[in-house]
């Protein structure tokens, strides 16, 4: 009987116990949802420089935008690395004063419309390294007087919509690299007209439209490496008076219209490598409207009297190599024996006679004339020195290759020749002159006589 109590007193301390514990539970599920709930002031979370007007707010394993509350006149803000998941105008209303707001490397799903209009200072927005995956109209309404650099890179955009960058007319810089893009609306940045750099590349883009770089006419570099493009469409670059640099490197090009079809005249820098161009006719153009460097490697060029041509081009350049050592490398022609010509070796050709004739030659193997019809239209191309046309096809009866069109001296010196030209018109035009006013006023003495 002794032992009912001892029996009564244990099980009531582990009924106490297990209270206790459910009990604890409870409050720390509710002190996390009060967490989340009610966010911390920016004064105690993060670490204010007064000299800067900077918070770090960064590495801080935050769950939403700390209020403005001690860090009223911050200018940066700096929040990467924590676990925000979105972010609202009513969480940025109270920094009024930001210029540049970093909230990389978080875990933000979306950017409602409307979301900095507060905060009318700010010039640069960073999002990079979150989750977002469509870019809505207004994103950026009210910043559009001030905001200068926009980076949205390694997110998950597949959608920008119409108007996302409508009256953004001051940036300069816009990141959307490492996406899902796989198409973009024409006109999409015709309202930014400063712009100077574009990154679209590491993108999943099928195509490109003649409309999606409308008036970006002080675009200096454009970046469409590592993405789908299987080709350019005519005059897709016609607005780009000011661009310099333009990457297409790593994409699925077949073929590529002469550079001037294509909008593009004396750029500083062209990266054709890794694509699927297969004749050297279509870099040729290329050879004389790029001003530094020429990347093409990669590409299953053809071993034809073209690649020659390139290959006394490379031999003529005196300021290092067309791009870099280790790019030129790689630069080869592909016989149809499958094996590979580098463009140091000796390409045993003789080009100053039809191509008929280079069939004689065992390790040419070049293509047969049914592979290359003949009623192929000829394009043209612009150097710096005339127009030259050439077949896009290669005609085995054509004697195109016996002139001295293609010889790189001729491109050098195409300017001293038209001025000399045209030094030798305006003198025989003023002899023929004085000759005639010389022959009238004769005629008119004999007259008065």
């Amino acid at each position: 009987m002794s032992s009912y109590p001892f029996v009564g007193a244990t099980i009531f301390l582990t009924l106490v116990l297990s209270s206790c514990k459910a009990s604890f539970a409870a409050l720390k599920i509710l002190n996390e949802s009060l967490v989340e709930l009610s966010p911390e002031e920016c004064g105690r979370v993060c670490s204010y420089e007064d000299w800067f007007n900077r918070a770090h707010c960064d590495d801080r394993g935050l769950l939403h935008v700390p209020t403005s509350g001690g860090c009223e006149e911050v200018t940066l803000l700096e929040l990467q690395g924590n676990k925000i998941k979105s972010i609202a105008e009513e969480h940025l209303s109270g920094y009024k004063h930001v210029r540049t707001l970093d909230v990389s490397n978080n875990e933000i799903t979306h950017l409602n419309p409307e979301t900095f209009l507060a905060n009318d200072q700010l010039k640069n927005i960073i999002v990079s390294h979150n989750r977002l995956r469509i870019l809505h109209n207004g994103t950026f309404k009210g910043i559009e007087s001030n905001l200068l650099r926009i980076y949205l890179d390694h997110n998950k955009f597949y959608l920008i919509e119409t108007k996302a960058f409508h009256g953004l007319s001051k940036v300069t810089s816009l990141y959307l690299n490492n996406n899902k893009l796989q198409q973009l609306v024409s006109n999409i940045f015709s309202d930014m007209a400063d712009l100077l750099h574009l990154s679209l590349d590491h993108n999943e883009l099928i195509e490109l439209d003649k409309g999606n770089f409308r008036n970006l006419t002080n675009l200096l570099t454009l970046k469409l490496e590592a993405n789908n493009l299987t080709k350019l469409p005519e005059e897709v670059f016609v607005d780009l008076y000011s661009l310099q640099e333009v990457d297409l490197s790593s994409n699925k090009l077949k073929a590529i219209m002469p550079p001037h079809n294509i909008g593009i005249h004396y750029v500083r820098m062209i990266n054709l490598q890794d694509n699927k161009i297969n004749r050297s006719v279509d870099i040729i153009p290329f050879l004389y409207n790029v001003t530094h460097e020429l990347c093409f490697g990669g590409n299953p060029l053809s071993c034809d009297c073209d690649f020659k041509i390139i290959q006394e081009w490379v031999k003529e350049i005196k300021d290092g190599e067309p791009c870099s050592e280790s790019a030129i490398s790689v630069v080869r022609c592909k016989l149809i024996n499958q094996s590979f010509v580098d463009i140091t070796d000796d390409l045993k050709l003789n080009c100053n006679s039809p191509i008929s004739s280079n069939k004689t030659s065992q390790e040419t193997d070049l293509p047969d004339k049914k592979d290359s019809p003949s009623s192929t239209p000829a394009h043209t191309f612009t150097s710096r020195s005339q127009h030259l046309t050439y077949p896009s096809g290669h005609d085995d009866n054509s004697n195109w290759r016996k002139t001295d069109h293609f010889k790189p001296e001729n491109f050098k010196s195409g300017y001293s020749v038209y001025w000399v030209s045209l030094y030798n018109a305006v003198i025989l035009t003023c002899y023929i002159l004085f000759r005639c006013v010389k022959s009238y006023k004769r005629r008119k003495s004999g007259t008065s006589r």
